[in-house]
């Protein structure tokens, strides 16, 4: 599956692949690959449902800029500082 681009919040990735497979009650997310901040995210996991919500996953970040990242959070007001 192929997925243009996920946004959340100040947050967008770049063109997201999904690679999966499904049997047995079991879904396996076989491959993801993403970018995220001039970086990339491999990852992999599965879902089961047979004994309740079972679930396992790795990611594996590489080269994720904290510049860029630091950019999408919103700098803090300077709050009043003393009595009044």
């Amino acid at each position: 599956m192929r997925i243009g681009r996920v946004k959340f919040g100040g947050t967008e990735s770049g063109e997201t692949r999904l690679y999966l497979t499904a049997s047995g009650g079991r879904t396996k997310l076989l491959r993801l690959e993403t970018s995220l901040y001039g970086g990339e995210i491999l990852g992999r996991g599965a879902l089961s449902w047979d004994r309740g919500a079972i679930y396992d996953g790795d990611l594996l970040i590489s080269g994720l800029s904290l510049r860029n990242f630091c950019a999408t959070i919103p700098p803090h007001q300077r709050l009043p500082v003393g009595k009044s």
